[in-house]
């Protein structure tokens, strides 16, 4: 038996598929015991599609898939759980930007409490809220936090 029909032949038997023999026109006769069919299959080795047209009416037949190694390569992989422990920098930005968050509310609330009852003689203190407030604001910016303005 040639080396090609034995390499067939076993691929085949992975799905239920044995040899019983030869038809009349000396092609492989294969049987599927669970189903009972039976099926010729020619194989001639001039066509290089004739195998792998066989293999796919075999899989229709049995109503199986022939395991393949490198089916879908990327699918069932389990996936490296990442660290989700933020690194020393990330917790020191994110501190900075929380003690930012929290010296913006405050200089709101003295906004509020200038913007209630107005006098001529805290407008250097309110120019100096509006000042450093936005600056807060445009740094909070650049780490992608965004605070609305005062009002």
């Amino acid at each position: 038996m040639d080396g090609d029909i034995r390499e067939f032949l076993n691929t085949v038997g992975k799905i239920g598929w044995s040899m019983v023999g030869y038809d009349g026109n000396n092609h492989l006769r294969l049987h599927h015991v669970a189903t009972n069919q039976y099926h010729s299959v020619a194989f001639t080795p001039s066509d290089y599609r004739s195998r792998r047209n066989s293999l796919a009416v075999l899989e229709r037949l049995a109503g199986r898939k022939i395991p393949r190694p490198n089916a879908a390569h990327h699918r069932h992989h389990k996936q490296p759980i990442t660290a989700m422990q933020r690194s020393y920098e990330e917790q020191r930005r994110s501190v900075e930007v929380d003690d930012l968050v929290a010296e913006a509310d405050e200089l709101r609330q003295a906004w509020d409490a200038l913007a209630h009852d107005p006098r001529p003689e805290d407008v250097p203190e309110a120019r100096r809220i509006i000042k450093r407030y936005e600056h807060i604001r445009a740094v909070l910016a650049t780490r992608y936090r965004i605070i609305e303005g005062l009002q």
